[in-house]
């Protein structure tokens, strides 16, 4: 109301306006008679005004005449359960108010999942699980601010599960020093705890997988083969390790074998700083794909990557970039667009997300936790993932985003272990 308690001033400035009656006026009746008139007429124009300035105030926008949920769908890369599934949908006819939507299924121990203020367009992760195969029906409940409903249904068909957990295989380790094999089994015991179901052991092998390495090719992979090497390859302070999938089956374009290689000149200070638990950690999630499998050109049927080239990568799997959303992010999940070769593209944002697992660099003296999205950038390879068993991460604020890149140069660290340093591929 103070605000429209300006609008009365309107009504005596107009008056002020009016000419004043001279005694000339008072002799002639006829000017004293359009004088009398007017003055009559603009006393009921300013009551009209202040009447209009006090009236009580329409307070918020009125009830939409409708609110549409629109394009609601459910979709995943591995159906079997427990399959984590993406749902997406946009809501229409709010006319400026805000909505809360809730999720529901009916999949019998289906929690329900609360989205508060889903105004435009919003996605999330849900898990769909069953012991055998089944069709369960997600249904989507909005509720605009002043009270109009609106839902939606969809249904997704979940495969069986499984019934076998993922397992790692680890090679090399009696060959390499007992620290970099320690932090080799860590590394494997915690990604199996991320991805929960396995797949059909690998028996036949592409002949592309033929002398593709330089260890001898198991005969049978139940479900990766990692095989863990000491090697000189630049020195202290450069490439840490560098890791990838070896031998990739199709269908599914999943690596089956892969390789990490550990800069023997680098071990004692990862040790001594801490690292090289986290460096191994982070490799392994190159062999799975992580990086590596994102982009499969003209040989596989997997385009993740949008940006490529430019000053702003992105990637684009559905599952982490609903995570990536959830921290308060924005449009896909940011890549790394700089340091070089083997780091651009292959990495999430430095700037982006500062000390997680999965950027391009490791920080010493700072934890590197494994967040939903690099999880759920799994799921979006065709693993079966469990969100739960990530580590607590926020997005960095302005501030930790700024710090994060002032790094010093690489040739500083000749005799001290570098604040951050590039991983390999």
């Amino acid at each position: 109301m103070l605000g429209n308690f300006g609008t009365m001033s309107t009504g005596p400035t107009t008056m002020r306006e009016r000419n004043p009656v001279s005694p000339l006026n008072r002799v002639d009746g006829s000017v004293r008679a359009r004088s009398t008139g007017r003055i009559l007429g603009l006393i009921a124009t300013s009551l009209v005004l202040i009447t209009t300035s006090c009236t009580a105030d329409p307070g918020p926008a009125a009830e939409p005449a409708y609110l549409t949920i629109a394009a609601f769908t459910a979709s995943a890369t591995n159906t079997t359960s427990p399959a984590l599934v993406t749902l997406n949908w946009n809501l229409t006819g709010l006319h400026g108010q805000s909505a809360d939507c809730e999720i529901t299924s009916t999949e019998p121990d289906f929690e329900p999942v609360s989205i508060p203020l889903c105004n435009l367009n919003n996605t999330t992760n849900v898990t769909a699980t069953s012991d055998v195969a089944a069709s369960h029906t997600f249904t989507l409940t909005a509720t605009a601010s002043l009270g109009v409903v609106a839902t939606a249904n969809r249904t997704f068909t979940v495969g069986a599960p499984t019934g076998e957990a993922f397992n790692i295989t680890l090679s090399g380790l009696d060959s390499i020093d007992s620290r970099v094999a320690s932090a080799a089994t860590a590394a494997a015991a915690r990604w199996e705890q991320v991805i929960v179901s396995g797949f059909e052991d690998t028996t036949t092998f592409p002949s592309w997988c033929d002398g593709i390495a330089d260890y001898p090719m198991p005969s049978s992979v139940d479900d990766l083969f990692v095989h863990v090497e000491l090697a000189t390859l630049d020195g202290l302070n450069g490439t840490l390790a560098e890791a990838g999938p070896d031998c990739v089956v199709m269908p599914g374009e999943r690596g089956v074998t892969g390789t990490i290689t550990v800069d023997v000149d680098d071990v004692e200070a990862m040790d001594a700083d801490g690292t090289l638990g986290s460096t191994l950690m982070h490799e392994m999630g190159h062999v799975l794909g992580i990086g590596t499998l994102w982009e499969n050109g003209n040989w596989g049927s997997r385009h993740l990557l949008v940006g490529t080239g430019t000053s702003d990568p992105r990637f684009k799997g559905q599952a982490a970039t609903s995570e990536w959303r959830a921290l308060g992010g924005s449009g896909f999940v940011p890549l790394e667009s700089g340091g070089g070769a083997g780091t651009t593209e292959a990495h999430w944002s430095e700037s982006a997300m500062d000390i997680e697992l999965m950027t391009g660099w490791i920080e010493t003296g700072a934890p590197s936790p494994l967040s939903t999205i690099s999880i759920a950038a799994l799921a979006d390879l065709g693993y079966n993932v469990d969100l739960s068993v990530a580590d607590s991460f926020s997005l960095p604020g302005a501030a930790a985003r700024g710090w994060a890149m002032l790094r010093p140069e690489r040739g500083m660290g000749s005799d001290v272990r570098l604040p951050q340093a590039p991983f390999g591929r």
